[in-house]
């Protein structure tokens, strides 16, 4: 009996299984796959009680989810108010919940580091008020008056007049209960290096150790580099965000944020720190050259609005840019360019930052000059729902 049932098994399996002795066929286009030559392997015996392996599927490789359209980008949102515009005081009111910072352009700082408050001290206040209860943060903006490059060489020329400067700033947004300060020294250059880094460093130690923080503005040239004097290795180990104000671009009739300056500007900054700490600048206002008189104006989103209305111009998405343009002729016959950004121009810009660089922060020069719309785009960027807008004065 045994062997009957070795002898069925045998005629089952056998023709499954190689025959010791036999030589592989080579395939008729061997010769065109360059296989390297191969140890000779001793024989060995093979059970035929043994199955062949079976040959299982792999399972393909997981691929990343792709982002979703709607994934928040930012992080933080500052955008600067002015007192002396009624616009800005006015679009704080309405969209604050969509910013995390404001800072406002409120203090300057004379040649003997003295400090001078813009004058309407009460809506200055009243400022403070409306962000701090909406749970937002409030930053001095501090500059050198008239942003004097004269002035702020006598400012950084002397370790006392630094002090005297530095301390009165930090004395100035602790009585008034603000949550940081935002540099904004202009037309630093190459001889105010040490004055200037010497000023940051002491600035940053004393508003740290009071639970304050420091933001920058930052010159840059017009290829996105940082103005000669400015050191951004030195910068990060002490400010907790630097912003190059990338909304100067300058050379002929050109819009003031197209997208390579920025990139550019990204693209420098972050070989000095982390993503965390960079802002990239934006400015929300338009460009608007007159091509006879070649002066050149600043047309904010309710001016632009007007244009459109006036003359039903065309307006050209500038892909290159990711900015747009139009041109109308005005009463007197001459004849205009314009460059402009608005949300759509500013959310293409902002995602392109994002996927690219790893940008997560923003600031907008100013509020008060940008179409509503572009809070909207900011909600989606940021992922986060604003309560309904504060009701306009009568």
């Amino acid at each position: 009996m045994p062997y009957t049932l070795l002898a069925i098994c045998l005629m089952l399996f056998a023709p499954l299984l190689p025959l010791q002795g036999d030589e592989l066929k080579e395939s008729p286009e061997a010769d065109l796959l360059p296989l390297e030559p191969v140890a000779p392997q001793a024989k060995t015996a093979v059970s035929p009680f043994v199955m062949p392996p079976m040959l299982l599927p792999v399972p393909p490789a997981e691929t990343p989810e792709a982002p979703s359209a709607t994934q928040p980008i930012l992080r933080t949102v500052k955008a600067y108010y002015v007192p002396y515009a009624d616009d800005s005081f006015e679009a704080v009111r309405r969209y604050v919940g969509a910013v995390d910072i404001i800072a406002g352009q409120w203090l300057a700082v004379d040649g003997n580091g003295n400090l001078k408050e813009a004058p309407d001290f009460q809506r200055n206040d009243e400022v403070r008020q409306i962000v701090h209860a909406a749970g937002k943060k409030v930053y001095s903006c501090v500059i050198n008056r008239d942003f004097d490059r004269a002035v702020l060489s006598s400012i950084l020329s002397t370790a006392a007049r630094r002090t005297a400067a530095i301390d009165r700033i930090v004395a100035f947004v602790e009585k008034k209960g603000d949550d940081g300060v935002d540099l904004d020294f202009e037309g630093v250059r190459a001889g105010h290096r040490h004055g200037y880094h010497a000023f940051v460093k002491e600035l940053a130690e004393k508003l740290h150790a009071r639970g304050k923080e420091l933001s920058i503005a930052l010159d840059v040239t017009w290829e996105g580099a940082p103005s000669p004097g400015l050191d951004y290795d030195l910068l990060a180990q002490h400010a907790d965000s630097l912003m190059p104000m990338t909304y100067t671009f300058g050379p002929g009739r050109t819009p003031h944020s197209p997208i390579h300056y920025l990139e550019s500007a990204a693209r420098i900054a972050m070989r000095s720190m982390e993503p965390s700490k960079f802002m990239i600048g934006i400015g929300v206002y338009g460009r608007d050259y007159d091509l006879k008189t070649g002066k050149r104006t600043h047309p904010n989103a309710a001016r632009l609005q007007a244009i459109l209305a006036q003359y039903n111009p065309r307006v050209i998405f500038d892909e290159e840019t990711l900015t747009k343009r139009l041109a109308y002729k005005d009463s007197s016959g001459h004849s205009h360019l314009v460059h402009f950004d608005d949300s759509e121009t500013i959310r293409a810009k902002l995602t392109r930052l994002a996927e690219k660089y790893g940008v997560c922060s923003v600031g907008f020069w100013r509020m008060g000059q940008e179409d509503a719309s572009l809070w909207d785009v900011i909600d989606i960027a940021t992922g986060r729902s604003r309560p309904a807008q504060t009701a306009s004065r009568p």
